[in-house]
């Protein structure tokens, strides 16, 4: 069992079999920081994003907090979406953007999970409410802090609303097991309006532009502070529903 989890009654350990691979199980399990019967669960991502065994203990970079909606990496994922906060302009897809991380200087519990980003000098933190997220990121060298809102493949439709401090989007993204119509609608609400903003398709970049559609698009805002505040949350219904 991986080491720093106390368990009593008041509190269980979400790494708990998550030191697993496809060739032996450990209980194939993701350290899920959520509500009970919530709507989103939130964890580390530390594969890419089409592997439903998207997190595994042994791994030393991460890519970002994803949410799912997976119960069992023996189930398919839909909706799902990650986040990542970085400095400067590494790349925007998983491998490009990913950082180093040590279990030494991260947080998991059922109410947050948090983790130190040395490649960016980040902490972020990610703690739910019943169908959304509050991430948190503080910087240790004060430099403007830029946010990747990634919806995962395939098909996607994002638009940032820079004067409302907000993005929404729009994903058919599932891993099989759903009806063909699915859509899931993502919302995301920043604390103050962004420094700098763009879009990305693939590896192609497009600053300033606030919409894009693909089959693989995201979006990305720089906050001027280093001390952004996110809220963000999906559902299968529309965006209202996402509970920000």
């Amino acid at each position: 069992m991986p080491g720093g989890c106390l368990l009593s009654m008041l509190m269980y350990c979400p790494l708990i079999g998550s030191r697993a691979s496809y060739e032996l199980s450990g209980g194939n399990t993701y350290p899920a920081a959520s509500r009970p019967s919530g709507m989103t669960a939130w964890s580390p991502q530390t594969y890419g994003y089409e592997n439903t065994l998207f997190y595994d203990y042994s791994a030393d970079s991460l890519n970002g907090i994803r949410a799912t909606h997976q119960a069992s990496v023996w189930m398919s994922d839909y909706g799902d979406f990650s986040l990542m906060s970085v400095t400067g302009d590494p790349g925007f897809l998983p491998g490009q953007r990913a950082s180093p991380f040590s279990h030494e200087a991260k947080s998991s519990r059922p109410q947050s999970y948090s983790v130190e980003l040395p490649r960016y000098e980040l902490h972020l933190e990610v703690a739910p409410t019943s169908r959304a997220a509050v991430v948190r990121v503080r910087s240790a060298r004060s430099d403007t802090v830029t946010f990747i809102v990634d919806p995962h493949p395939p098909g996607n439709l994002i638009e940032i609303l820079p004067s409302e401090a907000r993005l929404q989007a729009l994903t058919v993204t599932n891993m099989g097991g759903t009806p063909d119509n699915l859509r899931s609608f993502l919302t995301a609400k920043f604390d103050r309006v962004p420094l700098d903003y763009g879009t990305w398709t693939d590896s192609t970049v497009h600053p300033g532009q606030t919409q894009s559609e693909g089959e693989h698009s995201g979006a990305w805002v720089r906050d001027p502070a280093g001390t952004p505040d996110l809220r963000a949350g999906g559902a299968p219904i529309q965006t209202d529903g996402t509970g920000l």
